[in-house]
Parts: structure tokens; C-alpha cells; sequence
């Protein structure tokens, strides 16, 4: 019987989502940041542009494949990455 009540709830923590909205905020809110800060060097940092780009994107996928609902042009937007 203790199987069968873990499976079941095993199944149900499955489909629900890991992130709530605020969580998918405070995570753009730190890449926007982030990025902002090689702006603010005044040097010419294309690589550290480009790697929070690609770890913006990388979690965008993984947003994606755990919330059907998430928009990912939104998100990279709230990234500063539009």
C-alpha cells in the first residue's frame, strides 16, 4: 500500500510545474542584471555578453520543457536579451 501511495504521488509532483511566475522573474531579473554589468566595464566583453546569452537561452529550454505555458520571447525579453 506504501508503494502505491508514493507512486501516485510521484505521478502528480510529475505534472506539476517546478517554477511559479515569480520565480521565472527573479531568474530574468538576475540575467538582465548580469549582463548589464559588462556595460557598465566600459570594456568590449562579447564573450561574457555571449555566455549569459547562452545560459539564458539553455534555461529557457529547460523552462519550457517544464511549463507548456512559458514564453520564451518573453522571458529573454525580461532577460534584457531581446
Amino acid at each position: 500500500m506504501g508503494d502505491v501511495g508514493n507512486r501516485n504521488f510521484r505521478e502528480s509532483e510529475d505534472k506539476m510545474n517546478l517554477l511559479a511566475k515569480k520565480d521565472y522573474v527573479a531568474i530574468a531579473e538576475i540575467i538582465e542584471n548580469e549582463y548589464n554589468l559588462f556595460d557598465d566595464t566600459g570594456e568590449d566583453d562579447t564573450e561574457g555578453k555571449h555566455t549569459t546569452r547562452s545560459i539564458a537561452g539553455k534555461l529557457a529550454d529547460y523552462f519550457e520543457q517544464d511549463n507548456s505555458r512559458f514564453d520564451r520571447e518573453r522571458f529573454m525579453k525580461a532577460c534584457g536579451l531581446n
